[in-house]
């Protein structure tokens, strides 16, 4: 059965005159794992805070796990529970062993004190510090203290998982072991997982759908699979050398003739096409083009778009849009 875990339903919430989510409706279903995307102050936060009771809308309601927030505080005391939450800033005791922390947390949650070692020992092995419980937090390197941070939103078993910018500030190698330990918590937990970030390859091996927010409306939202087919296409054709400048602007002439070229940029020994649409005759009719201007070529092929051209291509509408409502 296809259960809602949360639901925004024509959300508003401003700041003074600053208006952070604006009529937003969206809605997670039980086990996905979705992306809310967007730059700083597009209203990504604002959203889980109200998720979570922190905030309350102006207008709209938010409902989540089918209870509102704000109404019922009973109620959201049992469903924080099945809530595990990473935040951007760890907020780990540091003078508290690893051990120490988990077992302070759970006893803020009323776990049975009899039963708290062995839950924190579990929630440390889940994320590979089954060999420093006891060991100070404030000796830890900010990657572990990120795992950390994910055993404790992990040690009660929560049936929804909120990443907050999860891999800010790590050096990269932190930042590839916690997305793998990620991935594995996705694959083998079944978790539903609400992530905000900056880093879209993250959110491409992490989520299957994504929503968009630009000043606190949604600009896309859909299945990242989905919303790469529809996106423009990118043409690659390899060169075995860089064109000269008069041979560069007659092909680039010509081919900007195609109804569905949109742009061409020449790289080294390439020359990328972004297409309006993927047309099958599209690859044919360019080579023929460059045949005819006596460009010799070694290869040509469809590139992938990734979730940044996604990306991209939708800030770029929203642009194009907004400056024509100007003028």
């Amino acid at each position: 059965m296809d259960l809602s875990v949360a639901v925004f339903n024509q959300v508003s919430k401003s700041f003074g005159n600053l208006k952070a989510v604006d009529n937003l409706s969206f809605e997670l279903h039980q086990g996905e794992s979705c992306a809310i995307l967007g730059h700083n102050g597009a209203g990504k936060t604002t959203c889980i805070r109200m998720l979570l009771g922190l905030l309350r809308p102006d207008a709209g309601q938010v409902q989540l796990m089918g209870c509102d927030p704000y109404s019922d505080s009973q109620a959201m005391d049992d469903i924080r529970r099945r809530v595990g939450v990473v935040q951007e800033e760890d907020r780990l005791y540091l003078k508290m062993t690893a051990l120490e922390n988990l077992k302070f947390w759970l006893g803020l949650y009323g776990f049975p004190a009899e039963k708290r070692i062995s839950r924190a020992e579990n929630s440390l092995q889940q994320v590979g510090l089954e060999n420093k419980p006891n060991v100070k937090v404030g000796t830890f390197s900010k990657g572990m203290r990120r795992r950390l941070a994910l055993a404790r939103a992990l040690m009660l078993e929560p049936q929804l998982l909120i990443l907050d910018e999860p891999t800010i500030g790590l050096d990269p190698e932190a930042r590839v072991e916690l997305r793998n330990l990620l991935e594995g918590l996705i694959t083998n937990h079944g978790l539903t997982i609400l992530l905000t970030s900056h880093d879209l390859d993250e959110v491409e091996k992490l989520c299957e759908r994504t929503m968009i927010l630009e000043h606190g409306q949604t600009i896309l939202e859909g299945n990242i699979d989905e919303l790469r087919k529809q996106s423009k296409s990118v043409l690659m054709v390899e060169l075995p050398h860089f064109l000269p400048t008069p041979l560069l602007e007659s092909v680039n002439s010509e081919l900007s003739a195609l109804p569905y070229v949109e742009h061409l940029t020449a790289e080294e020994s390439s020359l990328r096409l972004t297409l309006s649409e993927r047309l099958d005759q599209a690859p044919a009719e360019v080579l023929s083009c460059l045949t005819r201007n006596g460009v010799k070529f070694t290869g040509v092929n469809f590139e992938k778009s990734s979730l940044e051209d996604i990306y991209l291509q939708a800030m770029e509408t929203r642009n194009e849009a907004s400056n024509e409502k100007r003028s």
